[in-house]
């Protein structure tokens, strides 16, 4: 099916734009905005006229539509909200938010809008551009008004003998928890006081355990914001504990938590705080009992460890194990690999640099060892025995992270030779491929062929020679 095409300058000539236009307006009743015309096809009605017949607000007046004077930052979303609401958007809007907050303002705009929904952070922007003054949070609250307002009777009997709290009866009447604390206070009715509860130990023990089996946490695990995300049955959280332990110690929140592990499970501050316990490590009874602890979560014997594996593993309290690596650094100004040594001779009175260099010497004694290293490195290149070449032993890595060149290292220390004689006695003593005489062999195989390839040469030489020379 062929389509119609307008002729040049269609849309320029006036009668053909208010044609098309006028089909658009007799569909919906009103002037189109951008996205109308883009709904109903007609996107290129709103270009032409802006571009080719002075612009909106012409076209609107000599349809006999009003002019649309809007501020200069007032946006196209703005423009289309005012005309599906059909009255000015700043007066809707003011008269919506002395109701509530910017949140309702964007309920209710939504409400009433089609094709399209707006969210608050857009209508807050809105607030700036039509010069809508905000209001702060109190006074937001203060706007909240009662359905039903509770009798005096019935509050003492809710908040003082069935032990209802502000925030539960604030959840039943809809309003603020300020709101039901200021009718309590205006009906002179006593406010509960929570605090002295927690004078009680126990109150205190009792509400941590709950609030550990909330957060499904152990005690050294718990931060602060736990005591506000987790909440009790009756809505409340458990920020009264940790508000507690603030006032008795004038500490911050983080010292608050120390001081309240250090006094319901009994948990030293120095266990908590990092930069405390390494004071610990100055007793060699705790250093030898902190490593054993460590020993005994790694499958890896002393002389196998890396720094590394002490800042892989996890304490109790979430943290490293690499504490004590720093401090025999710190203590002896040297690097983490020199402080692992340090801490071996120190604590086991092993010397690890020897027993781990002995160690990975003496496994090359055995044949089978041998063997089993170069078959993984012929494994992981896909050559054979003879190709082998001294850059592979040297460029590839073994599975403990080590290299195969020191494989090479052990022929050259044995027979006493350059580390290319090692590589032949190393494919002679595993493979029994004596590569000299396989080399002198291949030479010999490809010398008749050099031979015969030079007397053809000369041979073509002399012929055309002759030929030339006839001609």
């Amino acid at each position: 099916m062929k389509v119609k095409s307008r002729p040049r300058n269609y849309w320029h000539n006036w009668d053909n734009f208010s044609r098309e236009l006028c089909e658009v307006i007799d569909n919906i009743g009103h002037f189109p905005s951008s996205t109308e015309l883009y709904k109903s096809g007609k996107a290129v009605l709103w270009a032409i006229m802006r571009d080719h017949h002075g612009g909106v607000n012409t076209v609107r007046e000599k349809f006999g539509y009003s002019r649309i004077e809007k501020p200069k930052q007032y946006s196209q979303l703005m423009f289309e909200t005012e005309q599906q609401l059909k009255e000015n958007l700043k007066d809707y809007i003011e008269r919506e938010y002395e109701k509530g907050s910017v949140h309702t303002v964007t309920e209710k705009l939504n409400q009433k809008l089609q094709g399209f929904s707006l969210k608050s952070p857009t209508v807050w922007t809105w607030f700036k551009v039509l010069g809508i003054k905000a209001r702060k949070g109190y006074e937001t609250n203060s706007l909240q008004t009662w359905e039903e307002k509770p009798s005096k009777e019935q509050l003492t009997q809710w908040h003082l003998k069935e032990g209802k709290s502000a925030y539960e009866l604030s959840k039943k009447f809809g309003v603020s928890r300020n709101a039901v604390l200021n009718l309590l206070h205006t009906s002179g009715i006593t406010v509960r006081n929570k605090r002295n509860i927690y004078d009680n130990k126990e109150a205190r023990k009792h509400a941590m355990d709950e609030l550990l089996n909330a957060c499904n946490k152990r005690p050294e695990e718990i931060t602060s914001p736990d005591f506000v995300k987790a909440q009790k049955q009756d809505g409340t959280c458990y920020s009264g504990v940790l508000a507690w332990y603030q006032r008795k110690n004038l500490g911050s929140t983080k010292k608050s938590i120390d001081f309240l592990l250090e006094d319901l499970y009994g948990i030293p501050l120095e266990e908590r705080n990092p930069k405390l316990k390494r004071g610990l490590y100055e007793n060699k009874q705790y250093r030898k009992k902190f490593v054993d602890e460590f020993l005994s979560k790694i499958d890896k014997p002393i002389y196998e460890l890396k720094p590394n594996d002490f800042a892989k593993i996890k304490q109790v309290n979430g943290h490293s194990y690499i504490g004590i690596i720093t401090w025999y650094a710190d203590a002896h100004e040297c690097s983490h690999i020199q402080a692992l040594e340090i801490l071996a001779q120190d604590l086991f009175d092993k010397n690890l640099s020897l027993l781990s260099k002995r160690i990975t010497i003496d496994r090359y004694n055995k044949k089978s060892f041998r063997k089993k290293v170069v078959h993984q490195l012929l494994e992981y290149l896909g050559k054979n025995p003879e190709e082998l070449s001294t850059d592979d032993f040297e460029k590839n890595k073994q599975e403990d992270g080590s290299s195969f060149l020191r494989i090479l290292l052990w022929y050259k220390r044995k027979y006493q030779c350059k580390i290319g004689e090692a590589r032949d006695k190393l494919v002679e003593d595993i493979f029994s491929i004596n590569m000299p005489e396989k080399r002198k062999l291949k030479k010999l195989n490809q010398k008749p062929q050099n031979q015969v390839n030079n007397f053809l040469k000369d041979d073509l030489e002399n012929i055309l020679i002759k030929y030339i020379k006839d001609k």
